[in-house]
């Protein structure tokens, strides 16, 4: 019972550092390093990686032994790729839900000021 607050202690600090991080995110290259920094840090895993899929060749390249959640889109749909030799724990599961939506919001953001014409990006 303590090692499994002592977990859900862990990924509540991971979230908040990830989220406070996530603010001086200025392009989507940063973002997703920090994503994959962050999975492998927390999940303890080593092979990480963002993947474009094109459209309806998705059940041909997404593989079975593989997490994959899609993220957001640029010319495809884009996917967090994690390689996994264990069965993530609930509260992980939660804890990857929670951080990929984070990341999917500011995806949303991005997108949204690259269709805005006179939008200023840095």
């Amino acid at each position: 019972m303590i090692q499994s607050e002592e977990r859900y202690k862990a990924l509540q600090q991971s979230l908040n550092r990830f989220s406070n991080d996530l603010t001086d995110v200025m392009k989507v290259s940063e973002l997703e390093n920090r994503l994959i920094d962050e999975v492998r840090a927390v999940l303890q895993v080593t092979n990480v990686s963002i993947k474009e899929v094109p459209k309806g060749q998705e059940h041909e390249i997404l593989n079975k032994q593989d997490i994959w959640v899609q993220i957001g889109e640029k010319q495809q749909p884009v996917y967090l790729r994690i390689a996994m030799d264990h069965v993530l724990l609930r509260i992980e599961e939660e804890w990857m839900e929670t951080a990929v939506h984070y990341v999917t919001i500011l995806y949303d953001n991005d997108r949204s000021r690259e269709r805005r014409p006179f939008a200023v990006r840095q």
